[in-house]
Parts: C-alpha cells; sequence; structure tokens
C-alpha cells in the first residue's frame, strides 16, 4: 500500500464515513466509486486464486471453477449456461469460491460491515474500506476512460483464461494481458450480488492494484488517483457493527439464506 493512497480519515462511527464518502467524491471529481472493506488494513487488493495459501501453494483455478460448475446446479435454483464463463465466475465468488474476480459494493455501508469483522489472523488489525474510480482505472488498464459492461471482449477474454486447460495456452494469454485488471459492473444472477449491491474487478495474475504506479495515457502530468484507502480503527469495530445493524446493515441482510437468519437470530439479545 502506496503512503498516498491513505487518507487522513479514519472511519470510527457513520459520520466518519460520511466525512469518507465526500472526500473520495472530491477525489474522483463527483464520480461515484466501487467500495471494498477488509477486515486487515494490510490486505492486498488481489484476486483470490492469485493468493499465496498457508502451505506456500497456489489454488488450481480451472479446477476449482469447473469443480463448482459440476457441483452447484443440484444446490442453486438458477445457475449460468455452460458458456457463461463470466457469470460462473460472478457466482461463485459470491459464495466464496476464490476467482480472478475482486468483489466490490457499490454501497459504503456494505464494505464497512465487511472492514469491521474480526481477522482470523490478527484479531486486533484496523480495518480498512478501499473506494475506486472504475473509469479512472480503466483509463490507466486500456486507455479509455469508462465503465466496462460485463459482456465487453477485454473482461470476456479474461473470464476465458479461467476456464483454459491448456497450461501454455493459459500462460501465454495471461502473459499478454499482464499487470491488467478491469473495473466492471456486477450481474444480478444471484440474491447475494443484488442486495451487497455488488461490482467486480476481473484480474490477469496475481498483480496486487495497491502497488501499482498512477500512469495515463500521455502520462498525463496530474496522474490523478483512483483508489483511496480509509483505516477502521480495531477499537471501533464493535461499535460500528452496532451501528450498521441500527440502519440495516447486518449478517442476514447481506446473505439472504437461512443459515445466515439462523446465526443473526442468536445473536440478537432479545431473541436468545
Amino acid at each position: 500500500m502506496k503512503n498516498e493512497d491513505v487518507s487522513r480519515i479514519e472511519i470510527s462511527d457513520l459520520t466518519s464515513l460520511w466525512d469518507a464518502i465526500k472526500e473520495a467524491k472530491s477525489f474522483f471529481e463527483g464520480i461515484y466509486p466501487f467500495w471494498r472493506g477488509h477486515a486487515n488494513f494490510v490486505w492486498p487488493l488481489q484476486a483470490e486464486v492469485f493468493r499465496t495459501r498457508v502451505n506456500g501453494k497456489r489454488h488450481d483455478e480451472v479446477s476449482l471453477i469447473r469443480y463448482f460448475m459440476a457441483h452447484a446446479e443440484a444446490r442453486h435454483r438458477q445457475c449460468p449456461t455452460t458458456g457463461d464463463y463470466l457469470g460462473w465466475l460472478m457466482l461463485a465468488r459470491h459464495h466464496g469460491l476464490p476467482t480472478r474476480l475482486l468483489d466490490w459494493s457499490w454501497s459504503p455501508m456494505v464494505a464497512l460491515y465487511f472492514a469491521v469483522q474480526e481477522d482470523e489472523n490478527g484479531p486486533n488489525a484496523d480495518g480498512c474500506i478501499w473506494a475506486l474510480e472504475p473509469g479512472r482505472m480503466n483509463l490507466q488498464m486500456m486507455g479509455e476512460r469508462r465503465f466496462l459492461a460485463p459482456d465487453e471482449a477485454p473482461v470476456l477474454e479474461l473470464a476465458d483464461i479461467a476456464f483454459e486447460f491448456k497450461k501454455d495456452r493459459r500462460d501465454a494469454n495471461t502473459l499478454a494481458r499482464a499487470r491488467k485488471a478491469f473495473a466492471i459492473g456486477g450481474r444480478e444472477i444471484d440474491l447475494r450480488v443484488l442486495v451487497q449491491q455488488g461490482a467486480f474487478t476481473i484480474h490477469a495474475d496475481d498483480t496486487d492494484l495497491t502497488d501499482l504506479d498512477y500512469v495515463y495515457p500521455n502520462d498525463r502530468p496530474d496522474r490523478p488517483p483512483w483508489r483511496r484507502a480509509f483505516r477502521v480503527p480495531t477499537v471501533s469495530k464493535l461499535s460500528l457493527l452496532e451501528a450498521l445493524r441500527a440502519v440495516g446493515i447486518h449478517r442476514s441482510a447481506l446473505f439472504p439464506d437461512l443459515s445466515a437468519l439462523a446465526e443473526d437470530i442468536k445473536s440478537r439479545p432479545m431473541l436468545s
């Protein structure tokens, strides 16, 4: 993470969240950003399938998504068609499978909910909310400042790599798109995507977006930023979690299934 990306605003209550929203609006010239919450401030902006696991190995991307496809239809009412690779990646990502998608939200409150969770590897860690301006990021990645639709060619080309069994072909396609990632909208193919107001970035490789310098076509001298980080102090996490519940942001609202509902009921003092 670059120091220039870190705001002086720390999110300790909903008022300071509003301050962060206003700062992001100013930084991005009025363009509303994507938001993402991390339970640990130092986590990278890197798609999970490319991260090194505890055992030192990487995920087998093709096997993961192909196995998910083979076993999802009996467990999900409406799955994407067989050839809808991006749809499968979106569905899998929102149900926790490591993919080359990084999930974002249009809602800063949804992002904050994930930022105030405890990190299993560091229970006393500060959290983080990231704001990302999709048009500016895409300007750096492909030379056009615009939002990419999920069915556009650059997006589908990256999605296809995730399903390619032939390693030499996968490697060649990935190399041609090295260090690329695109900001795209979500398709409401699943209720979780809908209620979490989902959006995505799709990644060619293990590049951490927080490590990238700002470089634009014609090397604009001002190099306007497309990402901004806001710290969430660990001492504020519990009170923020309670404040979010008070405005309707809680687990069973963001994960609309019976398991989440049961867990939510157990956590409510007046019901347990």
